[in-house]
């Protein structure tokens, strides 16, 4: 994502963001309320300052599955069961599926109920 706001340094983040947060930050850009009926977050602490992080994951919801990124894990799970886990911070280009691996079973299981949590509230 690139933005250029004017009043604010450039700069650089790693900050998880999602496409439904660009409304509440042109909300918040123009000092005018965001309807509460609005889902994502404001931007602007980002463009305040890099560093700041103001979510935890951010997810991807497509016709063939759905994803969730954290800052160090990427999980995908399709429609048909099956699971992907990338190590984003030693396979950035996803390389080497970890999902089939006894070893991250537990990384698994946890982002996957996640991933459904977060797709039930968004389907409330």
């Amino acid at each position: 994502l690139i933005m250029s706001v004017p009043g604010y340094k450039p700069g650089r983040s790693s900050s998880l963001t999602e496409l439904v947060d660009m409304y509440p930050t042109l909300c918040d850009l123009l000092q005018i309320d965001t309807p509460k009926s609005a889902q994502g977050l404001s931007l602007k602490p980002i463009l305040k300052k890099p560093k700041k992080q103001i979510r935890d994951a951010a997810m991807t919801i497509g016709k063939q599955g759905h994803l969730l990124r954290e800052n160090i894990w990427a999980y995908m799970r399709y429609k048909d069961g099956t699971e992907e886990l990338y190590d984003m911070s030693k396979d950035a280009k996803q390389f080497s599926n970890l999902a089939p691996s006894s070893e991250h079973s537990t990384e698994v299981k946890r982002l996957s109920k996640l991933l459904k949590q977060r797709v039930e509230k968004i389907q409330k």
